[in-house]
């Protein structure tokens, strides 16, 4: 029974770093600390889709767990609880039944409300249009290109679509609007309000992982990582192709 509990902890706690933008050592590392003070034997391999846990008690028996991840998004909140979480367990401040009902708390912890993130968005986007030597009247309409952009991708985020189509729909959406704002004079450089609002979209963590991933001889997960941030390009930068080359050839230039 307490392997069952032990290993069960350990895979929740993998499972909800996955899940939320942990690079794949701090998920193994994690898993294996906690199965250590529990006082196991453990292996852990982890890719980005997937957690594998086997552990050995005294008397030989194998027991091992597999956790699928199917979806991934960024939450670093959570990440941070699970950290804690990890040291205060490993400390012995934390009982085995408690440390289970947290997990499962955390996983079930809502992400921060729509609104929150939406205009934490705008207010990041403009402020890159301005990073990126745009002027304060660009500052409004990336504000508003990127509110458009977020809630429709909150809406569409309810069908759970691939990433490559989210951020391909995301920047055509962008260009779409900075193009026909700055046809109506409303904001003067169109190359820095597109700039600006397409961080939005742009695969910050998945790169700073991949790298991370690279750096610690995990070859699969860092070739899987960068893999990933290569379709988030390829996927702006058709968006973004597309939009202006469709809309340059209906003006007729």
């Amino acid at each position: 029974m307490k392997n069952e509990k032990g290993l069960t902890l350990a895979a929740t706690a993998a499972e909800i770093l996955l899940k939320n933008g942990a690079e794949t050592r701090r998920v193994e590392t994690t898993a294996d600390m906690i199965l250590s003070s529990l006082g196991y034997v453990s292996h852990t391999f982890a890719t980005p889709t997937t957690v594998i846990i086997s552990i050995e008690d005294g008397s030989g028996k194998l027991n091992t767990a597999i956790r699928r991840v199917h979806f991934r998004l960024i939450n670093l909140s959570k990440v941070d609880m699970v950290n804690s979480f990890s040291r205060d367990f490993c400390k012995g401040n934390i009982g085995l039944d408690d440390g289970i009902k947290y997990l499962n708390e955390v996983n079930k912890k809502e992400k921060y409300k729509p609104l929150f993130r939406i205009l934490g968005g705008c207010l990041g986007a403009s402020m890159f249009t301005l990073l990126f030597g745009g002027t304060w009247t660009d500052f409004l309409p990336t504000c508003l290109i990127a509110f458009i952009t977020l809630s429709v991708l909150e809406i569409i985020a309810k069908y759970q679509i691939s990433d490559f189509l989210n951020n391909l729909i995301g920047s055509m959406i962008i260009t779409v609007f900075a193009l026909l704002f700055t046809y109506l004079g409303f904001g003067v450089s169109l190359n820095k309000i597109i700039i600006g609002s397409i961080m939005l979209l742009v695969p910050g963590v998945a790169i700073t992982n991949g790298a991370r991933d690279f750096m610690y001889g995990d070859l699969l997960s860092g070739t899987a990582r960068t893999a990933e941030a290569v379709m988030t390009a390829i996927a702006i930068a058709a968006g973004v192709g597309v939009t202006l080359q469709a809309w340059f050839y209906i003006r007729g230039i």
